[in-house]
């Protein structure tokens, strides 16, 4: 599994992280993963599944609309393992330069990743999270501009 594995899995903006896929069905995620640890309802309604190291929430269509990683799961990006790397912010800018901030995270809308934890004054709490285009866009309150 994901979260379980010693082995790197690539995370590709607005598509997924290994083959887990945004998109994708409960039952596709159970395939992969096996049965969640906890489940629990979000405000919103949506259902949100949890796995050692990987959450994934499923709006009310169904469809997976962000999947979560922390440790022990090891995502890369372009060849940086994420949870070792201390310059998450720099890395993300490269391709998306107006990162938002609020709330503990750093949202990079244009690539549709968020992250929390090694640059946010989590350091024990690494997070990424990939979501689907336009699911972050309208946060209240808003995002900042954050300076990098």
């Amino acid at each position: 599994m994901i979260g379980d594995q010693d082995e790197p899995v690539e995370l590709t903006p607005h598509v997924g992280v290994g083959p887990l896929l945004l998109g994708m069905s409960e039952s596709e995620a159970r395939a992969i993963l096996g049965s969640p640890r906890s489940s629990r309802r979000t405000r919103k309604g949506e259902i949100e599944h949890s796995w050692r190291g990987v959450r994934i929430c499923f709006a009310l269509n169904g469809a997976a609309e962000e999947i979560s990683l922390a440790p022990p799961a090891r995502p890369v990006y372009r060849g940086h393992e994420l949870f070792a790397e201390h310059r998450l912010i720099q890395l993300f800018s490269q391709e998306d330069p107006e990162p938002k901030g609020g709330f503990g995270i750093v949202v990079f809308l244009g690539l549709g990743i968020a992250i929390s934890g090694a640059e946010t004054g989590e350091p024990d709490q690494p997070s990424v999270t990939l979501f689907s285009p336009g699911r972050w866009d309208n946060l209240s309150p808003p995002l900042r501009p954050i300076g990098h």
